[in-house]
Parts: C-alpha cells; structure tokens; sequence
C-alpha cells in the first residue's frame, strides 16, 4: 500500500493496491484525512479478509512548540475491505514528532509500534526511535521505550535522524534497523528486543563506510533460517554515487 499524489488527483489522500508484488497496481482510491493533513510513509497489518489496520501519521499544527515538525503517529482501521476507514487512535500525545509507524504483531496479538521522533532542542534537536506496545488493536498504547539514537551527539551530522525498519524472529525476537548519521561515519546498525518490545539491546554496526550523510531509510525482512536482510541507500569510496544495497546478517550472532 503507498499513500501519495499520483498523476489522477482525488480530494484529500489517495493510495493504490497492487495484487502482484508491484509489477502493477490499481487506483488511487481515496483515503480519509479525519480532519488533518495526512503527512507519512504507511505501515499496514491485514488482520483478515477484509479487516486490516493501516498506520500512518498527521499533522497536529497546534503543537507551536515542536515548529515545523508537527507529524503525529495514528492508526486507521477498515472492516470492509478499504471501502470504508475509521479512526483509530494516536500513538503518541506528546509534543516532539512522531512519524513512519513500522508494526510487528506478537503470538498474544500485541502491537508493536516503532516509529521516528524529534524534539527541537538547543543547540542540536533530539532524534531517536521510539517504540510503544498496544493490546487493544491501536486503540491506546502504553509503555514507550528510546530504543535507538539515530545520529551521534558528540559528532552531530544534523538533527533529522534517519528512519528505522522491523521484523520479527520465529523465535520472538524483534530486530529494529536504522541509520545512524554522523560526520565522516554515518552507519547502519540494529539492534535487538528479547522481551516483545519492553526493551531493546545489543546494538551492533552492520556496516560504516557511508560517505555522505544521505543514506540508510532501510526495509528489513526475517528469512526462515533466522537470517536478515536489510535494504538501504548508501554512497561509498567504490561507488560516490548513492545506491541500493542490501546485507545478509544474523541478528542473533554475537562476535
């Protein structure tokens, strides 16, 4: 599912489907605001045939103290097949920015949410990934962790952070991915939850040869055999213009 402006414009926000993994698609159909400027990359979780919770974020423009950023995280849920959306809720309800939700379910039917947040502060704004669990659907949600720091503080790149990717293990772990900016060594790294999003640990470098700044926004998936693959953009030494790579990595071995 991709939320945007394609070349056909409707009224408010539009997303198109596609049945064959992106070799075609069909739309836009339109998507409701519920009253505010919708602002993000979506997340989705199909819950059934025609039931499927879709997570994205909007614009609070009262909240004057976090200028210009006033994204905030929400869910939506259809139950008829996306002719129809409802209002779900806010995932945070503070004033720094919260936006790009990556959802993971667990066994008990627990809602782990990780999403992107910045706090204007002085002299370098505050980024990081925040996670927070729900066990009523994204209805209300509880127990937010700072489960990563996405730029260095003593060697500040700038203070838009870099956004983070989500997958689960058969086992139950969550591996969260991210970009980490700094002068001279912007990296991609993850690290690792054990107890279903209450915690995070184990942070580890997958790779640190980034040349420019403008990097990482990884996708991230889980392979039968425990084993990970991270997507991202990346410039190096060997190829300066940015580029789609991907690493192959096991989250559970440790060196």
């Amino acid at each position: 599912m991709r939320v945007g402006r394609p070349a056909i414009t409707i009224k408010g926000d539009v997303y198109v489907v596609s049945m064959d993994k992106g070799n075609t698609w069909d739309g836009p159909f339109a998507y409701l605001t519920f009253g505010r400027e919708n602002t993000s990359r979506t997340s989705y979780m199909i819950l059934g045939r025609k039931k499927m919770l879709a997570f994205m974020s909007h614009n609070i423009m009262e909240n004057t103290l976090n200028k210009p950023f006033y994204d905030r995280a929400f869910a939506s849920i259809t139950l008829d097949g996306c002719k129809t959306w409802h209002f779900v809720g806010d995932i945070t309800d503070d004033e720094a920015r919260s936006v790009m939700p990556i959802i993971v379910k667990l066994d008990d039917g627990t809602l782990v949410a990780a999403y992107r947040r910045r706090l204007r502060k002085h002299p370098v704004d505050d980024v990081w990934i925040e996670v927070k669990r729900s066990t009523d659907e994204g209805r209300t949600w509880h127990s937010p962790v700072r489960a990563a720091v996405t730029y260095n503080p003593d060697n500040p790149a700038n203070s838009n952070g870099n956004p983070h990717a989500m997958c689960r293990l058969k086992n139950g772990t969550i591996v969260l991915a991210y970009g980490r900016r700094e002068h001279g060594r912007s990296s991609i790294r993850y690290c690792i939850s054990t107890d279903g999003g209450l915690s995070f640990h184990s942070e580890r470098i997958i790779r640190e040869d980034a040349i420019d700044m403008d990097m990482g926004y990884p996708r991230i998936c889980a392979g039968p055999d425990g084993k990970c693959v991270v997507v991202y953009y990346i410039a190096t030494k060997e190829r300066p213009v940015q580029h789609i790579e991907a690493t192959v990595f096991d989250p559970l071995q440790r060196s």
